[in-house]
């Protein structure tokens, strides 16, 4: 975990902000999948 939090600390803000904003889509998508099923 640690290691992750490093190499995150490492990218642009930007991309960070887009990995964040594709992490909860996926798991919006996740959970509306489960929903429906």
């Amino acid at each position: 975990m640690l290691l992750h939090d490093v190499y995150r600390n490492s990218l642009p803000a930007e991309i960070r902000c887009l990995e964040d904003a594709i992490f909860r889509l996926l798991i919006n998508l996740k959970a509306n999948i489960m929903i429906k099923f």
